[in-house]
């Protein structure tokens, strides 16, 4: 586990080293003791002593054995059963930080207690537990080399700047008299890639249009969020829009679809991370009314034997098509009958001259149009 760590962290200062916006907060406490972390001057990573507090059982001492850091740790000691007792280090920059991850030493020469490592980003107002690997042992003693110990890595939401983190150690039932030592934190932005998530995601009929909103988090900026629209729900979705990610963590996205499939639309949103896995959201049904005939799409846009027509319609219709010129004259006239649904449909352009082409598709009194360049 400490190779492993050490390669994190290792990896984390190169990845700092490419990004000199970011940085890593480190604590080895330093030399010397003192009966209160409050009042400790050796503090050895640049922030305000302010930042340090602790409860009465914390003070700043020299351990019956080193950590790996050399000189004191910062002792949380318990006298009596069931006893609690918290070191907090508050506001530590993490500008530009998507995730955070947390590293340190832990001993514990004997006796048995639980110890918590938390977080905040409202400066101690809520505070949640990190997921600690390898996982402290609840009782017996713990030596140095057992660590050193790392957080799961967790999100930073949008707009934070500093996080909070706080030891928190309570002795077991029947335990009295017991050392809790911390050396060598880390508190740094985690070089593992957590998958894109989103929650609230939600599409709602305006004035014959529909308007998407969502949350999504992001830990990089090569992600990317597609819209994409079904009128059948279980099949043909088609792309119509991609926002890329505005912010490496949490974000507010929405996209308004000016045309909406008639007389159901289908919704969901196809996201990709920075390594190109994708996951897709809950399919949402939104009833705009009406009849619905469209040209999702033609491809390609440039063809020499054949293009694509992606029609979608809310009837199975006989439909006409023509093609014309760039000089307005039909060079193409031909009959099909179009699907519920979203379909494909071929046309054959190889007898077409070389230019500029415009394709219309009539069904009843719709009129759709698409243009392409035959080479």
């Amino acid at each position: 586990m400490r190779r492993i760590f050490t390669l994190i962290i290792s990896a984390t200062l190169l990845v700092l080293q490419a990004k000199a916006q970011l940085g890593v907060f480190t604590e080895n406490v330093g030399t010397g003791t003192s009966p209160s972390v409050n009042t400790y001057t050796g503090w050895t990573s640049g922030l305000p002593a302010s930042n340090y507090s602790g409860t009465a059982g914390a003070s700043v001492a020299i351990p019956p054995t080193s950590s790996t850091q050399g000189g004191s740790a910062v002792l949380l000691k318990t006298t009596t059963s069931q006893e609690t007792q918290s070191f907090t280090i508050s506001n530590i920059p993490i500008t530009n930080f998507g995730t955070v991850v947390i590293g340190f030493e832990f001993r514990r020469p004997s006796g048995g207690a639980t110890t918590l490592v938390q977080y905040s980003f409202d400066e101690g107002g809520t505070w949640s537990n990190f997921a600690i690997s390898p996982v402290l042992a609840t009782s017996g003693a713990i030596a140095w080399n057992d660590g050193p110990y790392a957080a799961t890595p967790v999100i930073v939401p949008a707009g934070e700047t500093t996080i909070s983190i706080r030891f928190v150690i309570i002795s077991g039932n029947g335990n009295t008299d017991r050392e809790n030592y911390i050396d060598g934190i880390i508190v740094a932005p985690s070089i593992e890639t957590l998958p894109v998530t989103t929650r609230n995601f939600t599409a709602v009929p305006r004035n014959g249009k529909v308007n998407l909103s969502w949350t999504g988090v992001a830990t990089h900026m090569n992600s990317k969020f597609e819209v994409e629209r079904s009128i059948k729900g279980n099949s043909g979705f088609n792309t119509i829009s991609t926002l890329p990610a505005k912010a490496i963590g949490e974000a507010i996205y929405s996209f308004t679809d000016e045309s909406p499939l008639k007389p159901v639309s289908h919704y969901r949103l196809r996201i990709t991370d920075e390594n190109g896995r994708v996951s897709y959201t809950k399919i949402l049904k939104v009833a705009v009314g009406g009849a619905h005939f469209a040209l999702d799409n033609l491809f390609p846009s440039v063809a020499n034997t054949q293009v694509n027509l992606v029609v979608s319609s809310s009837s199975s219709q006989p439909t006409e098509v023509f093609v014309f010129d760039s000089y307005g004259r039909m060079v193409i006239q031909k009959k099909i009958v179009v699907a519920t649904g979203s379909q494909s449909y071929p046309l054959d352009i190889s007898r077409l001259n070389s230019g500029s082409y415009t394709v219309r598709l009539t069904q009843e009194n719709e009129i759709i149009t698409g243009k392409f360049i035959k080479q």
